[in-house]
């Protein structure tokens, strides 16, 4: 979400489902992959809603070491992170789902699975679905990346 008030909305939205249904929480689950699950639902539901869709941010960037970057070399970065957060917003929900969860939240595949209602063959599917096609859309952008680059 690109609106702070909208997402701490869908936050708040999120811990009102688990108040309000205590009882839909099968301790089955870690309690952070059933509110990631109701979260993305809700945030799924509010985009529907607006028929907005919004790309996942690359703002993240990686921590800078004690030499500072030349600025040559932060242009270059910057370019480089632009070109892969349009190559992102061009893939399919269910991908740019998995890769936010993945590579941005940290969360394993098993949490994923339970996150996104798929399987484990589901879920290795779409990650080499991403893997290929991310791949293919960077190298159009002159962005070459080695296998282990996409790997985790």
């Amino acid at each position: 979400m690109r609106n702070i008030d909208t997402a701490e909305e869908i936050a708040d939205d999120t811990f009102f489902e688990l108040i309000i249904h205590p009882k839909r929480y099968s301790f089955k689950t870690p309690l952070k992959t059933y509110l990631y699950a109701i979260g993305r639902n809700k945030a799924v539901s509010y985009i529907r809603k607006r028929k907005n869709i919004l790309p996942v941010s690359l703002d993240e960037k990686a921590e800078i070491p004690d030499d500072l970057p030349s600025l040559e070399e932060e242009f270059i970065r910057s370019e480089r992170d632009e070109k892969i957060n349009a190559a992102i917003n061009k893939l399919p929900d269910e991908q740019r789902a998995f890769i936010h969860l993945m590579y941005f939240e940290n969360q394993s595949y098993d949490e994923i699975t339970k996150i996104l209602g798929k399987t484990k063959k589901q879920l290795y599917n779409i990650s080499q679905s991403v893997k290929t096609t991310l791949k293919a859309l960077l190298e159009k952008e002159g962005i070459l990346l080695s296998d282990k680059s996409l790997s985790k």
